[in-house]
């Protein structure tokens, strides 16, 4: 289908080809040779159109992967550029010596060099205070997972606390119920340890005493039911049952 497709599109190009030159004839045998520059600039620029109007699904594919090519080579290009910078001003601001311990096969340095490159890509054990790249990509890849996991450690200690609270699983009823025995046992203690409060009889005057006194009786005979009256209720209930 895109075979056909483009070679109809390549004989529609033919086909205005030939047109134009036979336009252009015309035009010259008409006003002469002074048009055949522009005659022929139209021509170049009718068929660049058709051309890049009806591109190939294939070839526009391919150029737009070569671009994507030449970006990411011009990326890498410029990271590798800003690496060496930063490797030379770092080497720039070092003095003889530093850069001697670095470098130096000195059997002591080597030595201490290999101890730090031990600890550092097996045990994860990385100096604090250095000015490698490698162990400075090191040191903060592993800050970030120590923050992550510190992240996840807490979002798990929340869920937790709420599955405490309030899950309907055995394991978190158990472990309520001995929380709740614990709670009581201890203020059990609490209690019992705790003197008790001393009782301190409210200050009366005559006249308030004998008000309440006489409130007392008064309610006492509008609630009071006596013995007889509470079986005179049992019966009456029962025999309603009944």
């Amino acid at each position: 289908m895109e075979e056909r497709k483009r070679r109809e599109e390549e004989q529609r190009v033919r086909e205005e080809r030939a047109r134009i030159r036979e336009e252009k004839k015309l035009v010259r045998s008409s006003l002469g040779s002074a048009m055949d520059q522009q005659i022929s600039t139209n021509e170049e620029a009718v068929s660049s159109s058709f051309v890049s109007d009806y591109e190939s699904p294939e070839i526009a594919a391919k150029k737009a992967k070569e671009a994507q090519q030449q970006r990411e080579q011009e990326r890498r290009e410029r990271e590798r550029a800003e690496r060496l910078k930063a490797e030379r001003e770092s080497f720039e601001n070092k003095n003889i010596n530093e850069i001697f311990k670095e470098y130096s096969k000195n059997p002591y340095y080597m030595a201490k060099r290999g101890i730090t490159y031990v600890l550092a890509h097996a045990f994860g054990i990385i100096p604090v205070v250095t000015d490698n790249p490698d162990y400075i990509r090191m040191f903060k890849v592993k800050k970030e997972k120590e923050l992550a996991e510190a992240e996840r450690k807490r979002a798990e200690r929340e869920i937790e606390i709420i599955y405490e609270k309030y899950a309907p699983y055995l394991k978190y009823d158990v472990k309520r119920r001995i929380k709740n025995r614990q709670f009581k046992k201890r203020k059990r203690l609490e209690r019992k340890n705790r003197p008790p409060r001393p009782y301190i009889p409210p200050q009366r005057t005559a006249e308030e005493q004998k008000a309440i006194d006489t409130e007392m009786k008064r309610l006492y005979k509008e609630y009071h039911v006596s013995a007889f009256g509470r079986m005179a209720r049992h019966l009456k209930e029962k025999y309603r049952k009944q």
